[in-house]
């Protein structure tokens, strides 16, 4: 259920979403009511700035949209829809004042001047879902430790419980084992190739021992990771990705609002790295079973005049990836061309949809 509204700041957050959907939730820790109006409280509206601007590296000129992403040190500069030749990945700069920025990848610097702001301010109704989410998985520990790799017999272990139904029964059998519990976080496999799913089946068995103990933000976590598929391996191919299912299907049986929650991944802001990219998330969507529901959302995030620029490029992303046809590049662009798009989001797509 999602909930599309014109709120005011003294809004309070919706009452639906401070309770669970399924009345035999019993068996996890949900967050109170308190927990919910605390972060709605306190959370800001500024989302992610967007500029537009020419960016100069030698004698070679390039210019288009680009996301400003605060990475603490440094800002990195994201580019999100080409204007004229076709800008490089990688470059940063340490302070992104006036009109002027130097620019720095690795030993190669260069300049960025910026020709237009566009306000990161976001809307508070889209807001509620990235409240919801992320108050949803505030309540647990660090995942994984620092340093975590592979265990042998756990690695072991995993081979035998490959089968969903195994590792659940598995998982109900060994709750009460703090020590195993613990042990988990010191588990993350890399992958040997683009295909290999063990990092994968890892962190599911690792999330089916957080449902078993009732650990549901820790779930919620580790859920994440699988929906998004952000497990290292040496390689990396659109192969690999497909093989890679988003079992979203398991958030059914949670008692959270599956919609709002995936919309809370959809909608990011500076300093979070709760989200998916928008291809897992209109994936996950889909397996999910839940695009029916959400595409109208979609739609209106991408056409909404109040919802801040780099959000309406997601929901724009978004909107085209659920597409079910794919039988051209040009025909399924064109019915999202048909929506009122933010400009930003119309370059990208426009650029998306040419013969590669």
């Amino acid at each position: 259920m999602l909930f599309v509204c014109l709120i005011l700041a003294a809004t309070p957050f919706p009452e639906p979403l401070k309770r669970p959907q399924l009345a035999r939730l019993e068996r996890f820790t949900f967050p109170s009511a308190e927990k919910f109006d605390s972060a709605w409280k306190a959370h800001p509206t500024e989302g992610i700035p967007v500029v537009r601007g020419a960016l100069t590296v030698g004698k070679e000129t390039t210019r288009g949209w680009f996301a400003l992403w605060d990475e603490g040190d440094e800002f990195h500069l994201v580019p999100l829809a080409s204007l004229s030749g076709k800008p490089d990945r990688g470059w940063s700069t340490k302070r992104p004042e006036g009109s002027t920025w130097k620019v720095a990848r690795w030993e190669e610097t260069g300049s960025f001047v910026v020709e237009e702001r566009l306000s990161p301010v976001m809307a508070e109704a889209d807001l509620i879902p990235w409240t919801y989410t992320t108050t949803l998985m505030a309540q647990s520990s660090q995942v994984y430790a620092p340093g975590a790799d592979g265990d042998g017999e756990l690695a072991e272990l995993l081979r035998t419980l490959s089968d969903r139904e195994r590792a659940q029964k598995w998982a109900n059998e060994k709750k009460g084992d703090d020590a195993l519990y613990a042990r988990f976080r010191s588990f993350r496999p890399m992958g040997s190739c683009s295909m290999d799913t063990r990092p994968q089946e890892a962190a599911r068995l690792y999330a089916e021992l957080a449902y078993a103990r009732g650990d549901l933000a820790r779930f919620l976590h580790l859920q994440v990771l699988i929906m998004g598929d952000q497990f290292e391996r040496t390689a990396w191919s659109s192969y690999g990705e497909a093989v890679h299912t988003t079992e979203a299907e398991r958030l059914l049986s949670t008692g959270v609002d599956v919609d709002e929650f995936l919309m809370g991944l959809l909608i990011v802001r500076p300093g979070t790295d709760v989200r998916l990219d928008t291809w897992r998330f209109a994936r996950s969507v889909r397996e999910a079973g839940r695009a029916k529901s959400i595409t109208p959302e979609l739609s209106r995030l991408a056409q909404s005049a109040t919802t801040d620029p780099y959000t309406r490029l997601r929901a724009t992303q978004a909107l085209l990836f659920l597409s079910e046809s794919f039988a051209g590049r040009a025909a399924v662009a064109n019915g999202v061309l048909a929506l009122e798009l933010h400009p930003v989001a119309r370059q990208w797509l426009t650029e998306w949809a040419r013969p590669v």
